[in-house]
């Protein structure tokens, strides 16, 4: 998950960005550009590294060769996140499974025993 904190600031700078540019505040959007592009280099490599941020840099860049050269990044940090999130849901899946054969087998045991028979 992304850090609340470089969340709240990647959308309020996107916003800012996106105003910036309504208005033709060239100066202003290139100060905000640095600011988002500072962020996304500062986190990277750490635990606050996060393709959503890079993906957000690159919506703002104005240049197409350099916006797909930070979507490459940004896809490339993607793809183990979207492996982990994979790789949990069918380890949970398989303890999902593990559990209704085992309960089946402990219903087929009980099923099978006479009445009288304790449970072991």
């Amino acid at each position: 998950m992304i850090n609340t904190k470089i969340y709240k600031a990647i959308y309020t700078l996107a916003e800012e960005l996106l105003e910036a540019d309504r208005r033709g505040n060239q100066e202003k959007f290139d100060s905000l550009y640095a600011e988002l592009n500072a962020i996304c280099t500062d986190n990277e490599g750490t635990d606050k590294d996060h393709p959503e941020q890079w993906e957000t840099l690159a919506d703002f860049t104005e240049d197409l060769d350099a916006a797909l050269v930070i979507y490459d990044k940004a896809l490339a940090k993607l793809l183990p996140l979207i492996q982990k999130i994979i790789c949990h849901r069918l380890l949970f899946l398989w303890r999902c499974y593990s559990l209704r054969q085992a309960k089946e087998k402990l219903l087929s045991k009980v099923c099978k025993m006479p009445k009288s028979q304790p449970i072991k």
